[in-house]
């Protein structure tokens, strides 16, 4: 009897995908697609941008006014995850960017807050009544 280890390449498309979905995070995309050629196919060539699309959702709200609008997910995705990393280094690093550097981080906020969706909870701690 031949036995084969199974490895993650291994694994069908479908499967992976799923599997690095479940991350939820751009910059673990980046990490994996430079382990091998084929996680680089998964995460970069793919025509319709499922696992950029599905990670962006599962973190943000729906940008589309219309559901058949276009979207770059993943440049979408990959903006909005270098705003936050910038943003979370404090302002001292935000400070040393020039005005070109600051304009599309600031650019990918205005974009956040114009499509994200009202809430209608009350703030937490406060009742309706």
């Amino acid at each position: 009897m031949i036995t084969t280890k199974a490895s993650f390449l291994s694994l069908p498309r479908e499967i992976t995908e799923y599997t690095l979905i479940q991350s939820d995070d751009a910059r673990v995309l980046a990490t994996v697609a430079q382990c091998s050629r084929r996680l680089r196919n998964i995460v970069y060539s793919s025509d319709d941008q499922h696992i950029w699309r599905t990670i962006f959702l599962n973190i943000f709200d729906d940008p589309r006014k219309n559901p058949c609008d276009f979207v770059d997910w993943r440049g979408l995705l990959q903006r909005r995850t270098r705003a936050q990393s910038l943003l979370q280094q404090k302002a001292r690093v935000f400070k040393k960017l020039t005005t070109e550097e600051q304009g599309p981080v600031l650019e990918t906020l205005i974009h956040v807050v114009s499509t994200a969706q009202p809430n209608d909870d009350p703030a937490p701690g406060k009742s309706t009544s």
